[in-house]
């Protein structure tokens, strides 16, 4: 009875660790070229969706947070370009990603 209360102890901190995000170290790395789909599947609805904007080269960014970690205090942005996820990057001030965006070409992954 011992041994069965400390291994669901066990089975029950991990499934916590995993659920929350604990230990990973940041949001959850999906491969650039995914589309909106996988990555809906991987990590579930957004926590935001900031918006669209549309660059200096005529693309349509759309980004995407997420919050992760034990604490919720860690965010990331996911920029798609159509359908296509083109990069990842650990979110900072919005009120400042809307300029970098217009003036960012995103290449699309092949």
């Amino acid at each position: 009875m011992r041994h069965f209360v400390s291994i669901f102890s066990l089975v029950v901190a991990t499934a916590l660790l995993v659920a929350t995000g604990a230990g990973s170290g940041g949001p959850t790395a999906v491969n650039a070229g995914a589309s909106k789909k996988q990555l809906l599947a991987a990590l579930g609805a957004p926590t935001v969706s900031r918006g669209a904007v549309r660059n200096d080269f005529d693309q349509v960014v759309e980004v995407w947070e997420y919050w992760s970690g034990a604490s919720g205090d860690e965010a990331c942005w996911y920029y798609f370009v159509g359908n296509q996820l083109v990069t990842r990057r650990a979110a900072r001030n919005w009120a400042t990603e809307p300029g970098r965006i217009k003036n960012s070409l995103f290449e699309p992954v092949a």
